[in-house]
């Protein structure tokens, strides 16, 4: 097995912590240290999981809990909403709101979503260029999602 994912993944870290230290001044309001600290500190507990899965050769059911225990800094740290929006489709069969309040039950949705969105592309790790493409695909949705949500809120 390969481990070069973890050469990637350092110079992600060092790259967003040279980020971080020349521009924590100029932060927005809405977000703080902590939270950059949380995603540092989740990155990189996934980056040692992807490195001992590749040398150690992790069983399955570690695989589902260890990706549960590196979101939970993120899950601690984060103060953004925790509604959904219901797609326009569904909101014209049944008599739902525009977004729907979740509460908790967001972040236990974000603790599965990070979970299973880790074992999906392990799945297919061994098969060339699913692996990618299924990480292209999450991100573009991310990505997408992310865009609708900025225009929804600032207009």
């Amino acid at each position: 097995q390969s481990t070069w994912g973890v050469v990637g993944g350092t110079v992600y870290l060092v790259c967003v912590m040279v980020f971080q230290v020349f521009h924590t001044t100029h932060l927005p309001a809405a977000h703080t240290p902590a939270e950059y600290n949380a995603a540092l500190t989740s990155i990189c507990f996934m980056i040692l999981l992807g490195f001992a899965d590749d040398v150690l050769e992790l069983r399955w059911r570690y695989k589902l809990v260890l990706p549960t225990v590196a979101s939970l800094p993120l899950l601690v740290t984060y103060s953004g909403a925790t509604s959904v929006l219901v797609p326009k489709i569904a909101r014209s069969y049944l008599p739902l709101p525009s977004s729907i309040e979740l509460g908790f039950l967001f972040q236990i949705y974000m603790c599965l979503l990070a979970v299973f969105c880790t074992n999906a592309i392990n799945i297919l790790a061994g098969i060339n260029g699913l692996e990618v493409g299924q990480s292209l695909v999450i991100s573009c949705s991310i990505l997408f999602y992310n865009m609708a949500y900025q225009r929804r809120v600032h207009g």
